[in-house]
């Protein structure tokens, strides 16, 4: 005699059988630790990209980095904050003249301009000029390339963007050569980050 032919047999002991499983299933349920919807945490994606090339940075609350001219995954600091600058044909910038630095109150919105005509960076902050650097290193400068905006790790900042204006330049604007941009013995070498000016 098998479970189902006794369960037939005997209605009173199947349906006392069924009560106790279905009272100890409840009373075991209100002892589980389950909830509606669990704490589990949302996916998250990250999306880390670098652009080579020429950069005008933005440091919030240093003058000394306001609207220099940097080149990332490069040559690196090419102008500080109110330098004029040759980059000789060899890729070493050269301090040829100097411009007032001034200060940009950080929480506020600026007007930031960039110029770059052929191998001539200019840029301004609030139309003062903070950096030019006329490019002779024909082996690492790029003529051309792609507009981004970046954001370098660290702690918690808030950045904001809006009207972006370009204007399109021609594709035939002079190359300065040499010869147009002489470096003065005086010059100063700039140094990349963490070296000492000699």
């Amino acid at each position: 005699m098998n479970i189902s032919h006794f369960c037939i047999d005997r209605p009173i002991f199947a349906s006392v059988i069924s009560i106790v499983i279905t009272l100890g299933g409840a009373l075991t349920m209100l002892a589980l630790p389950t909830a509606q919807y669990p704490d589990i945490t949302p996916p998250q994606i990250t999306i880390s990209a670098t652009y080579p090339g020429a950069s005008a940075d933005v440091v919030a609350n240093n003058v000394d980095y306001n609207g220099m001219l940097y080149e990332e995954r490069g040559r690196r600091i090419l102008a500080h904050t109110g330098e004029k600058v040759v980059i000789d044909t060899e890729g070493q910038p050269w301090v040829v003249d100097k411009m007032p630095v001034k200060e940009f109150k950080a929480g506020e919105w600026h007007d930031f301009r960039v110029l770059v005509e052929g191998n001539h960076h200019q840029h301004w902050i609030d139309g003062h000029p903070t950096a030019d650097a006329i490019d002779l290193d024909e082996k690492n400068r790029a003529l051309e390339g792609i507009l981004g905006v970046q954001v370098h790790v660290g702690p918690k900042m808030e950045i904001q963007y809006r009207n972006f204006f370009v204007k399109h330049l021609p594709d035939d604007l002079p190359i300065i050569k040499p010869d147009q941009a002489k470096i003065p013995s005086a010059a100063v070498k700039v140094v990349p980050q963490g070296q000492k000016k000699k």
